[in-house]
């Protein structure tokens, strides 16, 4: 489906069996119940799993899911936040036969990805567009930004400095992919340290000779170009001429400074080597059935293992979303454990966009807080939680001590119309004496109160699942629910359902 993109770049499909039947969106995964199951197109309508630590929330769903996806003959990416979870993705595949198709991606390994150049060279629509260059740089830096004032400016001037960033890499893509037809991170930050800081320099010929900036620039002004690139190097040199030495000096260092913090990482050590050098595989061979077992672990790896799997995960997203698909077409897995340490604003609109294009996207965490945490609280974090969340049909409650999550919990489920009887009783008679010996007539009332209830209660997720482990026979129980759905074993939207750890 992709020799195009892979005969380009040198690279061939993994030998992946084609299916004994084409991947149809109704084609059954597992089975809930013996009366329910859940297919391709229920994956792609996105999940999402929820459980404290210790719930078995990775040894049950998590675990069913992925095995369910490697023996359907999905391709696509486990993520790895903590230090077992590429050693459990490569289980998986042991289990299901699929190591043949499987790749790690880490230090040791031989597979490297320059997402700059493959976004500038990669065949199709929309390729080397520089806003599309520059989003998956932006993604990058959200990680950054929560570890510190939004936008890298803080207060105020926190989106003066988000809008000066995006304009800054826009200005150098731009004169890169025109005058030397590629981009790359060392580039990216030569040309920033050669650019002029008055209108003096702007004027030397000295400095103009020395400058790779204005060496780019002549480049590009050399060529023959479309309008289009006409127009954008016009807005380009004006940039670098006019706007960017007239900026006063504290200013021009923040602008600078933010973005440094953005692609100094990937010019130095294994975000280099990895993302900056030569590519051997793309993120359309997910979709011929490669697996790919993230290697560098949030946990074990810092800043720089969650630099590594945003860059991954939104190319491969935008990838995925490129491309129209039929009967035939592989389905595509994202699966991440932990997945708030990896959270960027775009995987609200993936999610929305998933079951169009036959992604199952794959989400673990233990509570609403964690996640709301993760974007730095507030309202605007809890919308955006909320956003996503919404887009994912599929919710899977293991058990849980969380207060606002159950409560949460009880929400999605439903309440129902109940009546709930009420009985009281007590002593007649006309005298204070026939109350107090009993001897009065003895009176007594029922009724029937109408009321909507939670169908399930907060209570019962911290009260009645269980959790795996020995003392459970290594099962755990788990409360799944799907939007729009009548399960037939209950006739509910959602269901009790057991998964075997075993």
């Amino acid at each position: 489906m992709f020799d195009a993109i892979l005969t380009k770049l040198g690279l061939k499909a993994p030998k992946v069996e084609p299916p004994l039947e084409p991947f149809a969106l109704n084609t059954t995964l597992f089975n809930w119940s013996k009366f329910d199951t859940h297919t391709i197109e229920d994956s792609a309508s996105g999940i999402f799993v929820a459980g404290a630590t210790g719930s078995g929330k990775s040894s049950g769903p998590s675990k069913a899911i992925a095995l369910a996806h490697l023996n359907a003959g999905f391709g696509g990416i486990f993520h790895a936040v903590k230090p077992t979870d590429t050693k459990d993705a490569l289980e998986w595949c042991r289990q299901t036969g699929r190591l043949e198709d499987t790749i790690v991606f880490g230090p040791d390994q031989p597979w490297r990805f320059n997402f700059l150049d493959y976004e500038l060279q990669r065949p199709g629509a929309g390729a080397g567009f520089t806003d599309n260059i520059v989003d998956t740089l932006l993604a990058v830096a959200e990680l950054r930004d929560r570890k510190s004032p939004r936008g890298g400016g803080g207060g105020e001037n926190a989106e003066f400095f988000n809008n000066a960033k995006q304009e800054i890499l826009r200005a150098s893509v731009d004169i890169l992919a025109i005058g030397l037809n590629r981009v790359s991170i060392p580039d990216i930050q030569e040309l920033i340290l050669s650019a002029p800081h008055s209108p003096e320099q702007v004027r030397s010929e000295r400095f103009r000779d020395g400058s790779f900036l204005f060496h780019c620039m002549r480049e590009a002004h050399n060529k023959e170009l479309t309008p289009f690139q006409s127009t954008n190097l016009h807005n380009t040199t004006n940039y670098w001429t006019k706007v960017f030495p007239k900026m006063s000096g504290n200013t021009r260092s923040g602008v600078t400074g933010t973005v440094s913090g953005i692609i100094d990482p990937f010019n130095r050590g294994l975000l280099r080597e990895l993302f900056c050098t030569t590519t051997n595989f793309v993120p359309e061979q997910f979709r011929d059935g490669l697996v790919l077992a993230h290697g560098m672990s949030l946990m074990e790896f810092g800043e720089i293992g969650g630099t590594s799997q945003v860059v991954l995960k939104h190319a491969t997203q935008h990838a995925l979303l490129r491309h129209s698909v039929t009967a035939v077409t592989r389905p595509v897995f994202l699966h991440i454990d932990e997945f708030q340490a990896l959270l960027t604003s775009y995987d609200s609109d993936f999610a929305r966009l998933c079951r169009g294009f036959k992604v199952s996207f794959v989400l673990l965490t233990q509570n609403l807080p964690t996640i709301y945490s993760a974007l730095g609280g507030g309202d605007k974090a809890e919308q955006e939680v909320d956003s996503l969340l919404g887009n994912l049909n599929v919710k899977i409650f293991c058990a849980n001590s969380e207060a606002n999550t159950n409560k949460w919990a009880s929400e999605t489920l439903g309440r129902t119309r109940q009546y709930m009887s009420n009985m009281n009783s007590g002593e007649g008679g006309d005298d204070v004496f026939g109350v107090l010996t009993g001897t009065g007539n003895s009176k007594s009332n029922v009724g029937m109160t109408e009321t909507y209830e939670y169908e399930v209660q907060p209570v019962e997720f911290s009260k009645r699942l269980r959790t795996g482990g020995p003392k459970n026979n290594f099962e755990v129980d788990a409360i799944v629910f799907q939007n729009a759905r009548n399960f037939k074993l209950n006739g509910r939207n959602w269901m009790v359902v057991t998964f075997d750890q075993k």
